[in-house]
């Protein structure tokens, strides 16, 4: 259980750093979700939800600035 547990806040504490780097806020209002779930089970279903989030809104991002770059490239 306890190393279930660490593990959890290490996937955690790395998924936090790569949202903060884009989105501080999305981050900020993580860390707050965090210090109220007591739920192991919770909290790492929750941390795989914030990792799709993440995910999904890195590659919208990213097909944005192609699209953009395309759209130049065409001119």
């Amino acid at each position: 259980m306890i190393d279930d547990l660490k593990n959890v806040k290490f996937q955690l504490a790395i998924l936090l750093v790569r949202i903060e780097k884009h989105s501080p806020i999305f981050a900020e209002s993580i860390k707050e979700k965090i210090k109220k779930q007591t739920d192991l089970e919770m909290l790492l279903n929750d941390v795989k939800s914030y990792q799709l989030d993440y995910e999904r809104k890195h590659l919208n991002h990213v097909k944005r600035v192609e699209s953009g770059f395309n759209n130049l490239k065409e001119f």
